[in-house]
């Protein structure tokens, strides 16, 4: 009983959110959407973009679920979010209910990646593949590659530009209206390197070859 009432205020907080980051995106802000059909309409998908700012979870998955999430409640993704800045104890409620997962910083915390790892079995999830809020595109963590490598979801790569003219460094709104970009790329294809050792070299292998595929986007290249 419990774990349905759970649910059923996890979706219901899943769908005023969304609904807000679409009114704040696409009404306040002008959000432009590029490659939304890249994203497939199933679970088993992990969303993998840059990291600017503490709100970037909200656009890159408001933009590619709804209003579909709607509709079909395991397509919201589950996110890592930083333990110390989303799970203090007056929102820890909130943030689990909208399916964030917490990361403990500074730290290889392998708890968090297998609770990420697992959400894929049965639903989605989005990640910074740089680890931290960075506008340097080439930063990157291996753990992203371990949680590719042992769950194997079709990773679609995510460019987001423009969302750090809007918020500061921590919760505050900067300015409005102004010009937002998310790009969803093609699915990438792990095929040979799913073929290697499960290893750290492996999974940074994984990590780079997202990373480049993430640098295409921002270039404004490879969107079918």
């Amino acid at each position: 009983m419990l774990a349905h009432v759970r649910e059923a205020l996890s979706y219901t907080m899943l769908s005023v959110v969304g609904f807000g980051a679409f009114v704040f995106f696409r009404l306040l802000n002008s959000t432009k959407i590029v490659g939304k059909q890249n994203v497939p309409l199933r679970t088993s998908v992990l969303l993998v973009s840059n990291h600017r700012t503490m709100f970037d979870s909200f656009l890159v998955a408001s933009s590619a679920y709804f209003p579909s999430g709607l509709i079909y409640p395991s397509l919201p993704p589950y996110h890592a979010a930083a333990q110390e800045n989303y799970f203090r104890w007056y929102h820890l409620g909130l943030f689990r209910l909208l399916r964030c997962i917490p990361v403990r910083a500074g730290r290889k915390d392998l708890e968090a990646m297998n609770a990420i790892k697992e959400a894929l079995t049965n639903g989605n999830a989005h990640l910074f593949y740089q680890g931290r809020r960075s506008l340097d595109l080439e930063e990157s963590r291996a753990g992203i590659g371990y949680i590719v490598y042992n769950a194997r979801p079709i990773v679609v790569p995510v460019y987001v530009e423009g969302i750090e003219q809007v918020f500061g460094r921590k919760w505050e709104v900067r300015s409005l209206f102004r010009k937002i970009r998310v790009v969803y790329g093609r699915s990438i294809d792990f095929v040979d390197l799913y073929a290697m050792p499960n290893t750290k070299e492996t999974w940074g292998h994984i990590t780079q070859r997202i990373v480049q595929h993430v640098k295409v986007l921002a270039a404004g290249e490879d969107v079918a």
